[in-house]
């Protein structure tokens, strides 16, 4: 129950709204204050006003207070049984939905759940007539009971809106009814309108009336409406006749002629309408009258032409017809027995005669014509006056006015549908002649007496794109060449068509070359026969050209690949030869008969094995036994030559020739001498283990002298001096001992020119004597190396070569021992002109090359050593073995 606050409270709500409703004629802002005072008087601050639109099917969100702009004029809602909306217009009943998240008789928008809409009532809207207009929704966030007051002033508020919603829209209709009528009175150019008052006086003359007869509103105002009507009607009385008519009937036509300011004539059709007030009493009239004056005269040249059409229309076999400018109405079809006739206009023509699937050609065909005012013309399918399906070809022109528009269109309709089935019925058999045509994988062609193409396949016209036979294409004649059986040119008169021409058939065909537009040459065949008619005179021929290029080139590849596999088997080294399965050799080449002794006849079967070493021919039949499977077939064996005997390793590999079902038809191999190689591969061997050996002796050297020359060094900076200086007396060996091949050695002379190039010393203050090319063992050279870099490092420090009248004789020789034949190497190294220190000092030098003399040399090359400081200088002789193959050569 309200208490009377709040009932006074809704009864200002409603007396607000009247007031507002009686002040305002937009609705839309009738309608927002409508949601806003019962949002307020309600306390949700929240309400909305829904249109009924599109046919009952939705409705539309036209006012609210509370909702953004994405929603007032935007959402819409569908009108289904399942909302709460839709039930309480069609039940005619408010509906109330106290708690949202507990209902589960309608399905609430989504729109209104995200915007925390909990509570809702639903009060329907109807205007006078009780046509439902919408509703009235009130929207709460939060749980609400909606009492029974509430909803009775809900209901009362919405009967409020209904009326002021029909009064509004009323409102809306008539300023667009006093609109219109302005429009329409100030752009009805042609139309003549204005009013009288009782006594036929002038008192409104409107812009369609001043261009209609020419007076200016100020000179027409206050005039006797009597001045319009030309001067035989005012004396026959036919403007006073018209004014009773209208006067007693209400209204009166105005159809005749009338006067213009200037004299001139217009043809007027309109009428007279009373105007009376409420009581009855005649307040003056309203006329209204169009100016049809260019229309009559057109009325008049149609009717003339009616008379011609008519005419025309007797005379002629084809159905003729007439349309209206812009084609939407038939005025008129004589038929003719073809089609139905249409003897008055029809708007549905369209559907009488043209069929479904040529109306959009057909309205393609009227727009442009309609466009560029132009000849209608169109073959089409029509339903016939038999209620067949016929085809025309409808023509039509357009008959223009004065000012260049168009009046109508006239048109004939020629009946052409016994040449439309005969062209079907060619079709036909042209599409089963081409399908033949073009079904057949060589070029095929009909070609008349002149040499132009009639009909042909896609193949055809492959070669011959203009149509022209070549003896009649002097633009692509140069394309084609023939040769005859002697290898001459064919001159073009004596091509296949040229020879059909003339009654004689190419057959099976001639070969021609070909050049197409890419400049590709192609091998064809062509073949010609002569076409006659019943008289036997040649009206054509029948052409064929067939691409034989691939087999042509394929047998000259052919030919081209077994003169070269010819020359190749018999111009490789390698024996060749072919053999079926399990080895049994069916051929063999000539360089196999010249290697073997065995000729092909002697080596055919097995004979082949005759000519392996006994140890291998085991072997070589086991392996045959997988080739069938693995589909390949090597192996090693040696087979001796039959010029001097001997046997020498062949390296044989052989691969299968198969069919097109994939299956072994033979196989084709070859032995390569690899004696040679074999050979190499041994010396590589030696090499590598030779290579290893030097390594380990460097290896170990360099460790000796690292080893020896730390701990001889006083500091870093020392080691690294000497350290260096033995390392490049290393190098320099390493690099004589990788010039040499095989079997080269070092020599002694070598070695020792090795060394004094190193030094930076006066050559004329040491002499060598020796014999040249004494060869040094390998694995000795390093070390004797290092030795003779100490002896020539001290030297130059300390001894004959620092001293300036020192001198170095370096002298050498060689011997046999009688024990054991072993030849040696004898070396004396003696420096003079020494200053030697007194016996007291300590010696300079030569310690770490004195050990490696007196102690590295005899151990690792058992060389016999002497190291003696003499008064004068160092004395220091070395013998070791050297090769004795070396000093053989």
């Amino acid at each position: 129950m309200l208490d009377h606050q709040q009932l006074m409270n809704h009864q200002r709500v409603l007396g607000d709204f009247g007031d507002f409703a009686l002040h305002s004629e937009d609705l839309d802002e009738v309608l927002t204050e409508a949601c806003r005072l019962v949002g307020e008087a309600l306390g949700t601050d929240r309400a909305k006003v829904l249109e009924i639109q599109d046919g009952g099917s939705e409705l539309l969100v036209r006012a609210g207070v509370g909702w953004g702009p994405s929603v007032v004029g935007q959402v819409r809602l569908l009108m289904s049984e399942r909302t709460s909306e839709t039930f309480s217009i069609r039940q005619r009943k408010p509906v109330i939905s106290q708690d949202i998240r507990l209902e589960n008789r309608f399905e609430i928008p989504q729109f209104m759940k995200e915007a925390g809409v909990v509570a809702l009532v639903n009060v329907p809207i109807f205007v006078p007539g009780q046509k439902p207009y919408g509703l009235l929704q009130v929207d709460a966030s939060e749980p609400r009971e909606f009492g029974q007051d509430d909803i009775e002033f809900l209901r009362t508020y919405a009967a409020i809106i209904g009326p002021v919603i029909d009064r509004l829209r009323k409102i809306r209709s008539l300023r667009a009814s006093e609109e219109r009528f302005r429009l329409i009175v100030e752009t009805a150019r042609d139309y003549a309108i204005f009013t009288t008052d009782a006594q036929d006086r002038i008192n409104a003359w409107f812009a369609g009336a001043e261009s209609v007869f020419g007076w200016t509103a100020q000179e027409a105002i206050g005039r006797s409406a009597s001045m319009t009507f030309t001067s035989e009607d005012r004396e026959a009385g036919e403007d006073e006749k018209e004014i009773s008519t209208a006067r007693r009937e209400g209204s009166a036509a105005n159809v005749r002629w009338h006067q213009r300011k200037d004299g001139k004539r217009v043809f007027i059709e309109g009428a007279v309408w009373a105007l009376r007030d409420e009581a009855g009493r005649l307040q003056g009239f309203v006329k209204i009258g169009q100016d049809v004056t260019a229309r009559r005269e057109a009325n008049e040249r149609l009717r003339r032409s009616e008379e011609r059409f008519r005419a025309f229309v007797t005379a002629s076999s084809d159905a003729v017809y007439r349309m209206s400018p812009d084609w939407l109405q038939m005025q008129q079809l004589d038929g003719r027995g073809f089609l139905a006739n249409t003897e008055t206009p029809s708007d549905s023509w369209v559907e009488s005669y043209i069929l479904p699937e040529d109306r959009s050609a057909l309205f393609a065909e009227i727009e442009a014509a309609i466009r560029d005012q132009r000849l209608f013309e169109l073959e089409h399918q029509v339903r016939r006056a038999d209620g067949g399906i016929g085809w025309t070809l409808s023509r039509a022109v357009p008959i223009f006015a004065e000012d260049g528009t168009i009046l109508e269109w006239f048109g004939t309709a020629s009946n052409v549908t016994s040449r439309k089935e005969a062209e079907a019925a060619l079709r036909e058999t042209e599409a089963r002649l081409t399908a033949a045509f073009e079904s057949v994988p060589v070029g095929v062609a009909v070609i008349d007496f002149a040499g132009r193409v009639v009909t042909s396949n896609q193949e055809y016209r492959r070669f011959l794109p203009n149509g022209l036979i070549p003896s009649r294409d002097p633009e692509r004649a140069h394309r084609w060449k023939a040769w005859d059986s002697q290898g001459q040119v064919l001159d073009v008169r004596d091509y296949p068509g040229s020879r059909a021409m003339r009654g004689e058939r190419t057959v099976p065909g001639q070969e021609m070359l070909y050049t197409d537009d890419d400049g590709q040459e192609i091998w064809t065949s062509v073949a010609t026969t002569p076409i006659q008619d019943a008289s036997g005179q040649i009206i054509g021929l029948a052409s064929a050209i067939s691409d034989i290029d691939a087999l042509k080139r394929g047998a000259e590849a052919l030919r081209q690949s077994e003169a070269r596999l010819r020359t190749l088997v018999e111009g490789i080294p390698q024996l060749v030869w072919r053999a079926a399965d399990s080895g049994v050799w069916t051929w063999a080449s000539p360089q196999w008969s010249a290697y073997t002794g065995l000729s092909d006849v002697e080596s055919r079967g097995h004979g082949w094995l005759a000519a392996l070493h006994p140890d291998d021919r085991e072997s070589a039949t086991t392996f045959w036994e997988p080739a069938a499977v693995t589909g390949y077939l090597e192996m090693d064996g040696r087979l001796r030559h039959a010029a001097d005997n001997s046997y020498r390793w062949f390296q044989t590999r052989a691969s299968p020739v198969r069919d097109e079902a994939g299956r072994i038809v033979e196989w084709l191999g070859t032995s390569t001498d690899i004696d040679d190689l074999r050979l190499m591969q041994e010396r590589q061997k030696v090499l590598v283990g030779e290579l290893q050996h030097r390594t380990r002796n460097l290896m170990g050297v360099v460790r000796s002298m690292t080893e020896k020359t730390l701990d001889r060094s006083v500091d870093l900076a020392d080691f690294k001096a000497h350290f260096g200086d033995r390392l490049a007396a290393l190098a320099r060996v390493q690099g004589l001992l990788s010039r040499l091949d095989e079997w080269d050695r070092v020599t002694f002379d070598e070695l020792i020119a090795s060394e004094l190039a190193a030094l930076d010393s006066d050559a004329t203050r040491i002499a060598l004597s020796g014999p040249t090319g004494v060869a040094l063992r390998s694995s000795t050279v390093q070390t004797l190396a290092l030795a003779f870099h100490e002896l020539m490092t001290n030297a130059l420090k300390y001894g004959a070569l620092a001293q300036p009248n020192g001198r170095l004789v370096i002298s050498w020789r060689t011997d046999v021992s009688d024990l054991d034949q072993q030849p040696w190497l004898h070396v004396d190294w003696r420096e003079s002109g020494v200053v030697m220190p007194a016996s007291c000092e300590a010696p300079r030098g030569g310690g770490s090359g004195r050990e490696l003399i007196e102690r590295a040399l005899p151990y690792q090359l058992g060389a016999k050593t002497t190291y003696v400081m003499e008064p004068d200088g160092v004395h220091c002789t070395i013998a070791l073995p050297i090769s004795i193959k070396r000093l053989e050569r």
